[in-house]
């Protein structure tokens, strides 16, 4: 130990290692992947191609958000939990079933002196997380519909109102694990809300609008192309160009890293958010922004209007904008220009302009919280305490609330449909048959798209310690991302050294300071540990800037493991030390989820000569069990339609692989009978071709890095 903190005292002083941290490069390459993508949607969609265009689109869309991945709908069911009297309206507590066993608290507005039936309102509120329906502007605005005749539908949406349990629950990334989105469910949801609507004798059924605002006005926007009984809309609050939606969410991490809704898989990919509102046509739609709006930008709101409107005056389709006073919400004026157009559009009266509100008493909402303008007066502190026995409350047992468990059997169901394991192989030509269709996949899933541009290395600085010689390497992975690293060559120019890749979720200088850096060091192992993009030198908030790459053409995981195989390239091309370096003994290794990064690179990548991982996630499928502490990274979007972690662990035969340790979805390290049934395929794979000792499954509280590192030597 005493040459090891030798070893951390020169390197630590010697400023190899002190390189300030630039958090923005990883979100400019983001924001200038979304500039270019939308560039070239631009080029390739035009009004004179709309028309061929459209369907297409829809399509991809659908694809986007998992619409096809949604389970078939289920016979509706309702239950009437009590109906409140007011003036001129009753409102009615309703529960209805949306998926199977999953219950969704409901208020609806029916008004007492109107003809029938009605023109129907589908209201979906935002992120007012904890009041939802209840939420004081949310119930003036669906008041002051049904006091101008419009019989208006209020749900609580998914973990928000009576049906939350904290904003940690709202999002759900392991739906994204079989290609269904937030907004997927939530789309679901509101249809099963329209079939409701349909089955009230009250209502035109040929009459439904929607609306809601920031995440209600969203949900409007990407239900209504799936949704044809929506004959008119009005999103509030939301509606901007993709560019704005970056930069206005801009180091806010999406609402504290819970928000799901936004982040669509491969989004800007696939169209413009002028494109997206155009599939609305020839339904007549209001955009209503607000001017002093920090997360949705009036510019870019009115942009986005301004590329919409074309699409729509191909068939003289309504589109328009109003733009209000005030900041981010659902304020009076917006309000009143909705009255104005859904009483014109669904009602054939008036001119569409703004209605006047008239008075509106509203009923008590459980929680006195002011979401956009939160104060820190003392006079003014928030109550997060819900107020007890509302007369508005749905719900009058707590198990109605209870999403986990029935939402979790629904994916687990999915999953049987989606998810197929490698066949077991019965010989090795069939395995290798196998095997390359299966390393296409994967290579295809992640990395085949992008280019290989010039490495651009750099030694930028170095060292001599005791037996080493020490370089900061820094190359260019792409355009825009430098990848740091720190090259230890030992000083024996005599025979080749193996040369290791190392990863930590923590980057290259957390590395240094492990357990295993010390024991390569002492087996005189050659070592290239490197900071992946938003890790180390590039350190970025995760959750922002992987929900961020769901939306582009690539996803952090699979840009990481790009970074990856560049090492790789990087120390193959390597010139000045390719008789020390044996360049045919590349090794990767990795701990965290920078493990499973080292295992999909050594998978896809025949110069990587083996991998050792520590502390992986064992299986993708143990995180649709519920609440895990992996980041946002891992959840790749409908990877079990094509497999799960044992199978890619398969791949690397016949080259040496050690998986010590591995974790389930709260990282706790499984047992050893679950390791040896995880990974079965594996196993049987290199038993069967005569690798047994190749492939190490261990389990162990023990540091038993010198042992298995001799052994994999």
């Amino acid at each position: 130990m005493e040459k090891d903190n030798i070893y951390r005292e020169l390197i630590e002083n010697s400023g190899i290692i002190n390189y300030p941290t630039d958090s923005n490069m990883l979100i400019d390459y983001i924001f200038n992947r979304v500039d270019f993508l939308i560039e070239r949607i631009k080029g390739n969609i035009s009004i004179n191609n709309w028309n061929s265009k459209k369907g297409e689109l829809l399509h991809r869309l659908s694809r986007c958000i998992g619409v096809n991945n949604l389970p078939e709908k289920t016979k509706l069911k309702t239950l009437t939990v009590g109906t409140i009297e007011r003036d001129d309206y009753y409102l009615e507590k309703v529960i209805f079933e949306s998926f199977k066993n999953i219950s969704v608290p409901s208020h609806l507005y029916i008004p007492k002196k109107y003809d029938k039936p009605c023109p129907a309102i589908l209201h979906i509120p935002g992120h007012w997380m904890e009041n939802s329906t209840m939420q004081p502007d949310l119930q003036k605005c669906c008041i002051g519909l049904v006091k101008l005749g419009f019989v208006v539908l209020n749900i609580d949406p998914l973990e928000q109102g009576e049906r939350r349990f904290g904003w940690k629950n709202h999002g759900h990334l392991e739906a994204l694990l079989l290609g269904i989105t937030q907004i997927g469910l939530m789309i679901y949801e509101n249809m099963k809300a329209i079939d409701f609507l349909q089955s009230r004798e009250e209502i035109d059924e040929d009459k439904i609008g929607m609306t809601g605002t920031s995440g209600g006005g969203f949900n409007t926007i990407y239900t209504s192309p799936f949704e044809k009984r929506i004959k008119a809309l009005a999103p509030i609050c939301y509606a901007t160009t993709y560019p704005g939606l970056f930069k206005g969410i801009k180091w806010y991490n999406w609402n504290g890293g819970t928000d799901l809704c936004n982040q669509i898989p491969n989004i800007v990919n696939t169209l413009t958010f002028s494109n997206l509102l155009a599939l609305d046509a020839p339904r007549p739609v209001l955009l209503v922004n607000a001017m002093e709006d920090l997360n949705f930008p009036l510019d870019t709101a009115i942009k986005v209007y301004e590329e919409a409107k074309p699409f729509f005056d191909i068939d003289n389709s309504d589109i328009s904008q109003v733009l209000v006073n005030g900041g981010h919400g659902e304020g009076k004026d917006a309000r009143e220009a909705i009255y104005g157009f859904f009483t014109n559009h669904l009602m054939n009266k008036g001119d569409g302009l703004p209605i006047t509100e008239p008075d509106i008493k509203i009923e008590k909402s459980p929680y006195e919280i002011d979401y956009i303008d939160a104060t820190a007066e003392k006079n003014s502190a928030q109550t997060f305490h819900p107020k007890k026995n509302l007369e508005t409350y749905v719900f009058h047992s707590d198990k109605l609330k209870e999403i986990k468990k029935p939402l979790k059997e629904i994916l687990l169901g999915k999953l049987k449909d989606k998810y197929t394991a490698f066949p077991i192989p019965e010989t090795l030509e069939e395995w290798k048959k196998e095997q390359k269709k299966y390393k296409s996949i994967l290579n295809n899933t992640l990395v085949e798209t992008v280019n290989h541009n010039s490495l651009n290395p750099r030694i930028e600085s170095g060292i001599v310690i005791p037996d080493y010689f020490l370089e900061r390497v820094v190359f260019d992975s792409e355009n825009g991302i430098s990848i740091p690293g720190l090259l230890f060559l030992p000083d024996n120019w005599i025979t080749p050294n193996n040369i290791w890749i190392c990863l930590d979720d923590h980057g290259k200088n957390k590395f240094i300071k492990s357990p295993f850096f010390w024991e390569l060091i002492k087996k005189k192992q050659a070592i290239f540990t490197i900071d992946l993009r938003g890790q180390g030198e590039s350190l970025a908030i995760e959750f922002e800037v992987a929900t961020m790459c769901y939306m582009i053409d690539r996803d952090l995981f699979s840009q990481r493991v790009f970074d990856v195989l560049r090492a790789v390239e990087y120390i193959s091309l390597r010139a000045s030390t390719g008789i020390q370096l044996n360049k045919q003994n590349i090794i990767c290794y990795g701990r965290g989820i920078s493990a499973l990064t080292s295992l999909f690179a050594g998978a896809i990548d025949n110069r990587i000569a083996g991998v050792f991982s520590e502390n992986q996630l064992y299986s993708f499928i143990d995180l649709l069990n519920g609440d895990s502490r992996f980041s946002s990274s891992i959840y790749l979007y409908d990877i079990l339609s094509k497999f799960d972690i044992p199978e890619v662990a398969s791949l690397i035969f016949p080259k040496p692989l050690v998986i010590l340790n591995p974790v389930d979805r709260k990282n706790k390290m499984i047992a050893r009978k679950k390791i040896l049934d995880s990974f079965h395929h594996a196993k049987v794979t290199y038993e069967r071709f005569g690798n047994k000792s190749k492939l190490i499954l261990q389990h162990s509280i023990e540091n038993l890095y010198s042992e298995l590192i001799m052994k994999f030597l």
